[in-house]
């Protein structure tokens, strides 16, 4: 199958969740035999050649927070409609309302949906109702819809009773040993500080954390890796409200410094409010770190019975639940390995590939028949709408 894919800033970029998913998705379609190409921002990054045969076709944009991405996913769009694609693949909401174009085409049309943007306290007023039409849209418009929850597959069934396919976000396991000699860089040494490791937006939380942290008597740092592209007076916040050696900055960290700060962590904390599936979490108990997160659904889901939580928004129940945590060692770190067995075995990139594979073979097909006038659509597979 030729697959297009819209609305990320590229396979090649690190920056969100996003673009981290396609990384690890997109090599594996393309040695399921499909061809795929990712339409990005138009960077020398972006563009960069690849060798796993998943093409990068850079796009024009409009810079700004609210034109961007939009901007972007329409050149691209526009673009996608004279390649011959089988199935273009929309990822996120914004980008996912131009799916209407496409179909009027005869294209089928795939939005996948990380999590719900309107909820997310970046955005003004008009920009929530421009995400929650453009919602709407999705659901009156895409042939399927995919979503990373279980709590976002009953949001679209309860709220629109539009069935949607679940297809997690996977996990790496890998080689669980960082690099010591980098955390120095930093003035870190392993076991020694608590990790947030995230985009740096409200609603994640860490402001949060750092006023928890204040309350807890450690001879533990407390590490903010993360960076944002359009929330600078947020991360001036933060840092304001850090105040002391207790507290490190990392900045967005790629490669082997990212592996070396999760290596090395003693506790991961997710303190976030809103989530679609937090990739970061999952990478936090593949390297074996116990999870503390906050007890939204989302986050409930990925830990299980794997993991600490606390309420929500609630920083002296989050600084309670540090203090007790870091009082005991051993039982944080048996949590770990628990941990890293159970993303091991429910969350699996391979078998996210496997559904994305399936997905789009079943709605090729469907075109095909409808070109050749059969009338009949492939039924995507059963179990994974359970």
């Amino acid at each position: 199958m030729k697959i297009a894919i819209i609305g990320s800033r590229g396979v090649n970029s690190s920056y969100g969740g996003i673009e981290k998913v396609l990384a690890q998705l997109c090599p594996r379609l393309a040695q399921l035999g499909h061809t795929v190409d990712v339409y990005s921002e138009d960077t020398a990054e972006a563009r960069a050649p690849r060798d796993d045969g998943v093409g990068n076709l850079p796009a024009a944009s409009l810079p700004g927070k609210y034109t961007e991405t939009l901007s972007r996913s329409l050149v691209a769009t526009t673009m996608a409609l004279s390649r011959g694609y089988d199935v273009i693949n929309y990822v996120a909401i914004g980008p996912g309302m131009l799916n209407l174009l496409p179909r009027t085409f005869g294209i089928p049309t795939v939005v996948s949906i990380h999590g719900l943007d309107w909820r997310r306290d970046k955005w003004p007023a008009p920009a929530r109702f421009a995400l929650r039409c453009a919602e709407r849209a999705i659901v009156l418009g895409a042939t399927e819809i995919t979503v990373v929850s279980r709590e976002l597959q009953t949001y679209f069934q309860d709220t629109y009773g539009r069935t949607v396919i679940h297809t997690p976000n996977g996990v790496d396991i890998r080689d669980i040993n960082g690099d010591a000699a980098l955390l120095r860089e930093f003035g870190l040494e392993p076991d020694g500080y608590v990790l947030f490791a995230s985009r740096l937006v409200p609603e994640k939380g860490a402001h949060e954390l750092i006023e928890a942290f204040a309350q807890v008597t450690t001879d533990k740092k407390l590490v903010i890796a993360g960076g944002g592209r359009y929330d600078q007076p947020y991360m001036e916040h933060l840092r304001n409200l850090a105040q002391g050696d207790r507290y490190v900055f990392t900045g967005h960290l790629v490669g082997e410094r990212l592996k070396a700060i999760f290596a090395g962590a003693h506790l991961y904390v997710l303190p976030s409010h809103i989530e679609g599936l937090s990739l970061s979490l999952l990478e936090a108990m593949g390297f074996g770190k116990a999870p503390l997160v906050s007890d939204i659904a989302e986050n409930l889901e990925v830990i299980g019975d794997d993991g600490f939580s606390f309420s929500v928004g609630d920083v002296d129940a989050l600084a309670l639940a540090l203090t007790r945590l870091l009082a005991q060692p051993d039982m944080v770190r048996e949590m770990g390995k628990r941990a890293r067995s159970r993303v091991h075995q429910a969350y699996s990139w391979d078998s996210v590939a496997a559904t994305y594979g399936e997905l789009y073979n079943s709605l090729a097909l469907g075109k095909r028949r409808r070109v050749r006038g059969e009338g009949a659509t492939a039924a995507i597979p059963r179990h994974e709408t359970d």
